[in-house]
Formats: C-alpha cells, structure tokens, sequence
C-alpha cells in the first residue's frame, strides 16, 4: 500500500511482494535489489495471507495476486514462521551473529573494509553523504525523494570488530552466591533506632521486615516493623574509600514516609504496617495485609500518592510482580487469587493506576 497525496492505494502490481522464492531469487542475483526482512517473517505468520480477500489485481502472467506463494519446505505459513524463526535462534546464527553486525552497524559499513566486504551501497543512503540545509528546493526534493527511494543505512555504531558471542555450553550457569559460601562477607551498617517517645519505654531496636532494591533510582528501600519507610543511597558497583568496602552505602538519616495505622478502615488514607510488601517496575511499593482488604500501590518518591485496589474477601497475604513489571498477583486469606495490571487505561495519577485484568 503506497500514499498519494491524501489518499492510500495499492503500489504498482509488479512491486508487491507476493512470493517468497522468487524475492529469495532476485535478493541473490540482481544487486540493486537490498530488501529487508520485517520482524514479521519471524512472529505473524498472517501477513503471508490475504484473510480480508483483498482485491490485489492480475500479474502479466495471468495470476491473481493473494496469498504469498512459500517455498517448498514449508506446509503453511505458521510452519514457515516457525522454521524461520528457529533458524534465526539457532546456534549456528549466534555464531555469526557478530559478522552481520559488522556488516550493518560496526567496521565493515563504510570504507575499504565495506569494499573488501561488497558492502557498499548508494551513497545517499549514507548518514551525512549530503548536506539537505545548502541545496536548494528543488535540488532538496530530488535528493530527499531519491534517499526515500534507495533507503537509508543505519547509523555506525562500532569502529572494531564486533567480539564473537560464546557457546551456550561455554556460557554456563550463572555463579550463586552459595556457590563459594567461603567468598562470602558480611558488610554491617547499623541503621537508626525507633526512639520511645513519651510512651516512657526505652528505645527500642526496629527490625527491618522488607527490603528492596530500587536500580532506577541507585536507591535500598527499606520498611521495618513500625512502618518507617527510609531510602538510602546504594551504589552497588561503586567501592567505598573507607572503610574498605566493594560497594558504596549511605544510610538514611530520617525516614521518606511512617506507614500509620488508621482508626478505621475508612480513615487509612495512608499505609499501615503490613506483612506483604512488593516493588514493581522500581517506582511503585505495594502492600497488603489490611484490614479493608485491599491492595495499595504508592510511588515511592511520592509517599503521599497513594492508590487503593479492592478485590478481596479477606486480608491480602501474599504478592508477587511478574518479570517485566508491569503486572502482579495478590493472593488473601479468603483462598483467591488476582492479576493485576499495574498500569491501566484512564488513569489520573502519573504514571497510571492498578486494575484487574
């Protein structure tokens, strides 16, 4: 589908794709011809089919253009979107892997290496071959229409050879940290006590129930029993002078946040201590385990934004976020569970709200 004008319409018959084996053909013969593959030959097998029924036109040869004829080792277009795509993860890929990415980004784009490699395209299609700003209009559209035309090559990003990416065997399990239990050391940094107040007791030690790490913000969150919520600087690949330690941490002085209790269920605007806690996508802190049954989400450089979720029969005890940080499940007392969307449609707080998915 091409645009002229205001309006869409289909290219020209003899420039839609429609066959995989001849476009195979022309991409290995005619120099001229440098298509792409999009990443939908390796995920959607539906573009390779003409479900609407389309009318595409007649080639000169008579036939009616439709679904895109496939080569001869594959029954479908599911089974050649999946063999293609267990090609481009195979392990013989990873092992040239750097040699294309010389090619399209590093040391053989441009050059005598590009020659010595038969890299070399038009040299429009180059970043920076022509200054667009000195032509004139005339001279500017027939360029910008000729650079439309042949297609651009990507920015270079690399001057020296692309390292080789190592054998999944030679990669190995990642080491543990109980692996070498004898390489172990405990680093101990004493965090502020919880003063008695004018209850008349003496200070007390407060016990740390969560802690998380916070990578976005270089920042160890911290809740302990009472519901003081602190943020200390953490900079785990930065060595401390002194004392002599691999990491660098600075303990708060004050906490961010005092996650109260209040009287009511109606009235607890606020956290109030819980027994499940959870961070999701390095911003968001969520609780469970009060008394109205809900799940609370709170920007943590924000203590003050604060959103509630109710879907529970009973007391949340139990939350988990998934990998990509964008959902996570509660589970409660009352034996069920529920997915979460962290980030909804419609929301009215930055960077969106919880909802049930």
């Amino acid at each position: 589908v091409g645009r002229c004008g205001e309006t869409w319409r289909f290219r020209l018959l003899h420039r839609l794709f429609d066959s995989i084996p001849e476009t195979w053909r022309s991409c290995m013969s005619n120099m001229s011809d440098v298509k792409e593959l999009i990443p939908e030959f390796y995920t959607l097998p539906d573009f390779l089919r003409n479900d609407a029924q389309l009318p595409l036109g007649t080639m000169q040869a008579g036939n009616a253009l439709g679904d895109a004829h496939l080569p001869p080792w594959a029954a479908s277009a599911e089974g050649f979107v999946e063999l293609h795509r267990a090609a481009l993860e195979s392990e013989h890929v990873s092992e040239h892997l750097h040699l294309w990415i010389d090619l399209i980004f590093g040391c053989k784009q441009r050059g005598r290496a590009a020659a010595e490699a038969l890299n070399v395209f038009y040299y429009l299609t180059y970043e920076g071959a022509v200054s667009l700003d000195t032509l004139g209009p005339q001279q500017r559209e027939a360029v910008e229409a000729q650079i439309l035309f042949f297609g651009q090559t990507p920015t270079q990003l690399l001057s020296r050879p692309h390292p080789r990416r190592r054998r999944r065997e030679a990669s190995g399990p990642q080491p543990q940290m109980f692996s070498r239990p004898d390489a172990v050391r405990p680093y101990a940094w004493p965090l502020r006590r919880l003063a008695g107040g004018g209850s008349g007791r003496p200070e007390a030690a407060d016990p740390l129930e969560f802690i998380a790490v916070l990578p976005l913000e270089d920042r160890l969150l911290t809740i302990s029993a009472s519901g003081r919520l602190c943020l200390h600087k953490w900079f785990p690949l930065k060595p401390r002078s002194s004392p002599s330690c691999p990491f660098t941490f600075d303990p708060a002085t004050a906490p961010i946040a005092t996650l109260r209790a209040g009287a009511s269920a109606d009235d607890d605007a606020r956290f109030r201590p819980a027994r499940s806690y959870a961070v999701a996508d390095g911003r968001w802190l969520l609780s469970g385990g009060h008394a109205d049954c809900s799940v609370r989400c709170m920007l943590v450089l924000k203590p003050e934004v604060v959103v509630l979720g109710r879907h529970h029969a009973d007391t949340v005890t139990a939350i988990h976020v998934t990998a990509d940080g964008l959902s996570f499940a509660t589970g409660s007392a009352d034996t069920t569970a529920v997915l979460w969307a962290l980030y909804g449609a419609g929301s009215s707080l930055p960077g969106g709200r919880a909802s049930v998915v």
